[in-house]
């Protein structure tokens, strides 16, 4: 079960940048990969074999709408650091405003 359940209304800016960060086919892919659990975005362009461009593009869309985090990082044989992307453990509910949430 998720951590916690946030409920938004349609319009409001979180629900737009989720709209938004959703829309894509792209998107989708990359969230059901981390389904599976955390991945670089490395692995991610791998996987997906899609440009790394696309990729970050994507991955700050769902960042920004909060869909997914940075779960941990680790370092690269280079010494650089690398970001390990995961979904967020939560529920989003995008419905118009009620004063008894529990009716959703």
């Amino acid at each position: 079960m998720a951590d916690n359940v946030l409920v938004l209304e349609p319009g409001d800016e979180r629900a737009q940048k989720i709209t938004n960060a959703m829309g894509s086919p792209t998107a989708g892919d990359i969230l059901k990969l981390l389904a599976d659990g955390s991945k670089s975005l490395t692995e991610i362009t791998e996987q997906l074999a899609i440009p790394m461009n696309t990729a970050k593009y994507h991955i700050e869309n769902l960042l920004d709408a909060g869909i997914i985090a940075v779960e941990n990082t680790k370092y690269s044989v280079k010494g650089r650091e690398v970001k390990l992307y995961s979904l967020t453990n939560q529920l989003l509910i995008v419905a118009p405003r009620r004063s008894d949430i529990h009716s959703l």
